[in-house]
């Protein structure tokens, strides 16, 4: 079985190639400028590469250009990243499965439970540049297409609110939320964000695949799951407006068979206890 990897220079496509190594694959990987992470896995090439190859069985798309400081700049790099990639692979791959990461911030907003087929609203320019991918992945001949919520784990983009939240409170020994910590949202460890995109493959027909937890927090719970693993004071600010979202994805269980298995509070105190251990390395070596 011939599998290409695109972006997996990034936090999920790093976990999806070593779980399919593992499970005694052997993937084609692509990664674009950084290679830092993914340098040391095998059959390593940047993305240009992928042209030169005939078709593969199977192609998770994973290579997206998200702007972290504003989601509505960087029209260029959005386009290059999120639409005209894609479409170059269908265009090239025609007999290829893809497996295409999308986003849950494509969706509406809505106080009701979000499921696969809810209401289509996007917000920033990044989210239409999503959506405008995903187009470009119904043109495959079978897809996958994922949409995930916040992807977590040891190597996540340092500029999210997991990663700064858990910095402060291990570095400043405290936590800032806005309002009273309230608003919900959901969160997906990475290695369950994987395993979606590797059940995925035994499908007999294209779908829109919702990849969440079974369950959202809010910003207080949160940080009260940090503070138990890193003693911190919790302080609020502000107000905070956002809407709580909520996810069902029931039907997207049903069809792999499947539900996530890294409980927030597990995957939460991997990453604080790794960040400590590499913390006191550090100290001992100088």
């Amino acid at each position: 079985m011939k599998i290409g990897i695109i972006g997996v220079n990034s936090l999920l496509g790093y976990e999806l190639a070593n779980k399919l190594i593992k499970k005694g694959y052997e993937p084609i990987l692509y990664y674009h400028l950084d290679k830092s992470l993914c340098a040391h896995l095998p059959n390593l090439n940047k993305v240009s590469r992928i042209f030169k190859e005939k078709d593969f069985d199977f192609i998770f798309l994973i290579s997206a250009k998200r702007i972290y400081e504003d989601f509505n700049s960087g029209t260029q790099e959005l386009w290059d990243g999120n639409i005209q990639l894609p479409y170059k692979i269908i265009n090239k791959f025609t007999n290829s499965t893809i497996i295409f990461s999308s986003s849950i911030f494509i969706y509406e907003d809505s106080k009701f439970a979000i499921v696969e087929n809810s209401n289509i609203k996007p917000k920033t320019l990044y989210n239409e540049t999503k959506i405008a991918g995903e187009i470009m992945v119904k043109f495959a001949k079978k897809y996958q297409i994922i949409r995930f919520s916040s992807i977590y784990g040891f190597h996540q983009n340092i500029k999210t609110f997991l990663p700064i939240i858990i910095q402060n409170a291990m570095l400043n020994k405290e936590i800032y939320l806005f309002g009273k910590g309230e608003r919900k949202q959901n969160y997906i460890h990475v290695s369950d964000a994987a395993e979606y995109m590797i059940r995925s493959m035994k499908l007999n027909h294209s779908n829109i695949l919702l990849g969440v937890d079974i369950k959202s927090y809010s910003n207080k719970e949160v940080a009260k799951i940090i503070q138990k693993y890193t003693p911190c004071s919790i302080k609020y600010k502000g107000i905070d407006n956002s809407l709580s979202v909520e996810y069902n994805n029931i039907v997207t269980q049903n069809l792999l068979n499947w539900a996530p298995k890294t409980t927030f509070e597990t995957g939460i105190s991997e990453i604080i206890t790794t960040h400590k251990y590499n913390f006191n390395s550090l100290q001992s070596i100088e």
